[in-house]
């Protein structure tokens, strides 16, 4: 490498440290970025195998449901055994090995980019995708999402290499993911298509053939270690490897493949709420945009293997948006590889300034500025929903809303496509203004259908906008973002479309990112709350919490409940999250008064989020809870204080021998 991609990639690494590795060792999340659940449990849902192979040498226990989700994401597992043999038991350390690869990630596509487009640029483009606010709160934890996207980097980054022995190593990083999440599968396309970007044999067909021949075998092999790796916990459990690891790959369900009303729900409704203010802008740039440099490239006749790696975006954000259960942090994988497209649409650029030979008048780019402030202020002016007065337009707007964890009743389509439509009317006719009123042989046409998927994107943020007042938040948490996001995409299509010549120079385009990022978080409320939040809150709940139960609860014991596994990842303390046992925690106590009755049971119960308590309720002619402790936690919902309480199980039949 040169001297000038050393002070790039010094550059990016100093940044990472800075806004994550100093936060390494506090409570995961931040109250403006939080989705349901995940920063209260998944760290120790993906984690919690580890430090019981390091404690107790076993990976599972089928009569406690752990590790819950061992056949699922092993590797997650591994890395966190690996953290406990190098550190022991910590209420953080075993972030490290995401927190390694991670860097790493950045760091090799800093130096990627730095040879191709020089340093600053470089620097300039990750560090502005390295500031969004869901990106850094994500990647200050140990998230399996983020960790597929530092693999998927790393993967693609080896595929660019002419190098066949690079080529084997791209398959078997992108193989790894499949020991993460069955993800891999939309996530492959990304990979082809820098694999087949770049040459390593005289035959193209040979280069695929070789990627997918050790692609397949690697999974094969990868999975087969699975099994061998809990030979030793199903002779414990009684019972196969093979169905150890089958009892303990619990998921979200995974969509049918011909439910497809469910996926056009699904589709018409990308970006659901939350997601839609977490992504922003970011929205438009993992969709349309692409689209749009492929249809130029497809009308040109001049398609290329990047322009695939383009479309490969959109196939993974459809493949994540069909699902009924959709978090935000889904999307990391793809942002993750998005620095990548920036790099190779400014060829296109390059390509389509060719073919524009006119020099750009200053009275028409300085229309096209006012009209990129203009249009979005005016688009979110009549966005801006008024009170839903009557019953029926209450249910007709709620039978198109969606969250994270159910899609919308209907197709949103239905509800958003005027104005989907007069958004698509409005970019193609500034389009064809600043173009000088020119088609340009026909690429207009790549305007237009980019611009009404752009529209579908934009549209999508109404719905909870209009709900706003019933949620308790301002409409302007929606329409905000949308506004951004419909400004991006004008500066990024019809800048490209009309000055090209312009918009391919290193110093602007490369600008634009952080642009755009700024922009966001000064503009939209919940990038600026993330903004303070995630420069200034440093909470160490867990770690506290941990000191606490230490004194209280005995080391043979197991304590029960869906926050157990984090709350306990500091003690050698058995957990037992009941994710397994869809959150019934009875068939592990009774499992175990079976199998150790002596051992004391504990329950973390959750007044937020009550799902165990209400089976405790059920069975009260069973068991009974008493108080030990009372705990503040963050919630479930959405980060602000709860109540947790630890209580001792006690069998009735005990309780009245004692009495």
């Amino acid at each position: 490498m040169r001297r000038s991609d050393w002070f790039a990639v010094l550059g990016i690494a100093a940044l990472w440290f800075v806004t994550r590795a100093l936060w390494g060792d506090c409570d995961p999340g931040v109250p403006s970025m939080w989705e349901y659940g995940y920063n209260a449990t998944d760290e120790g849902y993906y984690l919690v195998g580890g430090k019981e192979k390091f404690v107790r040498g076993l990976f599972v226990d089928l009569a406690r449901g752990e590790s819950q989700n061992y056949g699922f994401s092993p590797l997650t597992h591994w890395l966190s055994y690996l953290a406990h043999l190098l550190f022991g038991l910590s209420t953080w350390t075993w972030r490290i090995p995401f927190f390694v690869l991670n860097l790493l990630s950045w760091c090799c596509l800093s130096a990627f980019i730095s040879r191709r487009v020089g340093a600053f640029s470089s620097f300039m483009l990750c560090a502005a995708l390295s500031l969004v606010p869901m990106v850094v709160a994500y990647e200050r934890t140990a998230s399996n999402d983020v960790l597929i996207g530092s693999l998927l980097v790393i993967s693609s980054l080896l595929a660019f290499s002419r190098s066949k022995a690079c080529l084997v190593f791209s398959a078997l990083a992108t193989a790894s993911i499949a020991l993460v999440k069955p993800s891999v599968w939309v996530l492959v396309p990304i990979v082809f298509a820098c694999v087949m970007s770049v040459p390593k044999t005289s035959s193209r067909l040979r280069d695929a053939a070789l990627f997918f021949g050790i692609l397949a075998l690697a999974i094969f092999s990868f999975k087969g270690c699975v099994i061998l790796s809990v030979l030793k916990d199903a002779g414990v459990n009684s019972c196969t490897a093979s169905e150890a690891v089958r009892r303990l790959t619990n998921h979200y369900p995974l969509p049918s493949l011909f439910a497809f009303f469910d996926h056009f729900r699904g589709l018409s409704s990308f970006p659901r709420d939350p997601s839609s203010s977490m992504l922003s802008f970011l929205s438009v740039l993992l969709v349309p945009v692409p689209l749009f440099f492929t249809l130029c490239a497809a009308l040109r006749k001049n398609l290329k293997w990047r322009h695939f790696l383009y479309m490969a975006l959109p196939l993974y954000v459809a493949g994540v948006s069909v699902m009924n259960t959709l978090y935000t942090h889904y999307f990391i994988p793809a942002l993750a590889v998005l620095p990548l497209l920036w790099v190779f649409m400014r060829e296109d650029m390059e390509e389509l300034s060719v073919d524009c030979s006119e020099k750009v008048k200053a009275p028409v780019f300085v229309f096209f500025c006012a009209a990129v402030v203009a249009l979005p202020i005016l688009a979110w002016l009549l966005l801006n929903p008024s009170p839903l007065t009557s019953s029926s337009a209450l249910q007709a707007v709620q039978s198109v809303y969606s969250r994270v964890y159910n899609f919308p009743a209907a197709i949103v389509w239905k509800h958003t496509f005027a104005g989907a439509l007069a958004l698509a009317a409005a970019t193609t006719l500034l389009a064809f203004v600043s173009s000088a009123f020119s088609a340009k042989k026909g690429l207009l046409l790549a305007v237009a259908l980019s611009s009404l998927v752009a529209g579908s994107v934009i549209m999508a943020f109404l719905p909870a906008a209009e709900l706003a007042p019933y949620m308790r938040k301002a409409p302007n948490v929606f329409l905000a973002p949308a506004a951004v996001s419909f400004a991006v995409f004008l500066i990024v299509v019809v800048g490209a479309f009309s000055f090209p010549a312009v918009f391919v120079k290193k110093k602007v385009w490369f600008s634009l990112p952080l642009l755009f990022v700024a922009s966001s978080a000064l503009m939209t409320p919940l990038w600026r709350e993330s903004a303070v939040e995630l420069s200034t809150l440093r909470s160490h709940y867990h770690r506290d919490a941990a000191k606490v139960i230490a004194k209280l609860v005995p080391e043979n014991a197991v304590v029960i409940g869906e926050r157990s596994n984090q709350m306990l990842m500091a003690l050698p303390t058995r957990t037992a999250s009941t994710f397994a046992f869809n959150s019934d925690p009875m068939p592990i106590v009774k499992a175990l008064w079976k199998r150790e009755p002596a051992t004391p049971l504990y329950a973390l119960v959750d007044t937020q989020h009550s799902y165990n308590l209400k089976h405790y309720r059920e069975n009260g002619a069973l068991c009974d809870l008493e108080v030990v402790h009372k705990f503040v936690m963050p919630s479930f919902a959405s980060g602000a204080p709860a109540d947790v309480y630890l209580c001792k199980i006690s069998r009735k039949q005990e309780k009245k021998e004692n009495e």
